[in-house]
């Protein structure tokens, strides 16, 4: 019965149901106070509705009955996180991937956190392992490479990007990085190849319309990058980059 119960609560989660699914997983617990998959699933459910004190409670007694499952490990971090509390967080999310080295969602946590405190090699660190679990993932790829570019490793950026064009030939986001990246590095032709995609593709990006602003002062054309700048600083307050281009339009060109 317990068991039909859980599974009764997974069919409502993934339904949406989420008052149904929690009373079921309560139910299985009454039932069996021992099952750990109530325990972490009723934690996930309750995480996602921002409960986080309550899904940490949830999480302690999962792995107080099994405390070798790397996820819920990994989610009793994040749920540490949510709180506040960091330490703890990292130490459970460390945990996490001593027991999985390919638990992504974990390294993807301790890259950010590590992002966060400016710590950008080990962020790097972290989002390479990452990426070396779940290679598929652009959002990895890219974390990985922007990491990479602030601790001073622009030069493997750069591969990481232009691997990550070959498997995302679409990707706006990605050309914008690796021509950013480009700029850095003074790379200007495959700078303009990367940006000249991601303008012709997302005409409204901010980020692509200013990269390509700072590509074209880098040219000695000035107008260019008059005109894109003058598109981001008129975005809405808020928006990405439009402070910088403002300044770089108050500011003398030269061509």
């Amino acid at each position: 019965m317990t068991i039909a119960l859980v599974n009764r609560g997974a069919l409502a989660h993934l339904a949406g149901e989420y008052a149904q699914a929690e009373e079921s997983y309560r139910a299985a617990l009454s039932e069996d106070a021992g099952n750990a998959v109530a325990h972490a699933n009723l934690g996930y459910l309750l995480a996602i509705q921002e409960r986080h004190e309550e899904a940490a409670v949830c999480y302690r007694d999962a792995l107080a009955i099994d405390p070798g499952r790397s996820l819920y490990w990994a989610n009793a971090g994040v749920t540490e996180l949510w709180l506040g509390r960091v330490d703890s967080g990292v130490d459970a999310l460390r945990r996490a991937v001593r027991l999985d080295p390919s638990n992504a969602y974990a390294w993807d946590a301790l890259g950010r956190v590590d992002a966060a405190r400016g710590e950008w090699g080990a962020a790097a660190d972290a989002w390479a392992s990452a990426v070396d679990a779940e290679p598929s993932s652009e959002d990895l790829i890219v974390a990985l490479a922007v990491a990479l570019a602030a601790s001073s490793r622009t030069a493997q950026a750069a591969d990481v990007l232009r691997e990550a064009r070959a498997r995302f030939p679409m990707s706006v986001r990605v050309a914008v990085q690796l021509g950013a990246v480009c700029l850095v590095r003074q790379d200007l032709g495959s700078a303009c190849d990367a940006l000249a995609f991601a303008v012709h593709a997302a005409p409204d990006d901010a980020a692509a319309r200013f990269h390509a602003g700072l590509l074209a002062l880098c040219c000695g054309a000035p107008d260019d990058a008059r005109a894109h700048f003058g598109f981001v600083a008129s975005l809405p307050e808020g928006s990405p980059h439009r402070d910088e281009a403002a300044a770089l339009l108050a500011a003398p060109m030269e061509g």
